[in-house]
């Protein structure tokens, strides 16, 4: 039916357990894909986000005195955890990647702004033009 509205799906599995986790993910993966529909905006991906974060938290770090300034730093430095495996999942170096996006991020301006992991060449790009 081409402007059928609706879809069955049946689940089957070997355990209740099994059963219940797909159903769970099914449904997370129906959220998702509502939400996307409902709004149109958009964020750069490869750890782009947590890398521009990571790098104003760690500038801001430098304006505080005391303990807090370790601890923000420290979750700034926590945030490139994500890029870092990326990278890592894709078979690439990532101490590698992670330091040339630590390069591009602090030179400011929009031109690193929205850099991440590039894992079809091996290196960063500008993730919001992909």
């Amino acid at each position: 039916c081409p402007h059928a509205k609706t879809a069955t799906m049946v689940l089957r599995g070997g355990a209740r357990e099994f059963i219940d986790e797909t159903e769970r993910s099914l449904h997370d993966s129906l959220m998702i894909v509502k939400n996307c529909v409902k709004s149109t905006r958009v964020v750069a991906g490869g750890g782009a986000i947590e890398m521009e974060l990571s790098r104003f938290l760690l500038e801001h770090s430098l304006t505080i005195p005391g303990k807090q300034q370790m601890i923000i730093g420290a979750f700034a430095k926590a945030l490139e955890v994500t890029p870092r495996q990326l990278a890592d999942n894709a078979g690439f170096d990532a101490t590698d990647i992670v330091t040339s996006l630590r390069q591009k991020h602090a030179e400011g301006g929009a031109d690193g702004l929205w850099y991440g992991v590039d894992i079809d060449k091996e290196g960063i790009c500008d993730t919001y033009e992909r």
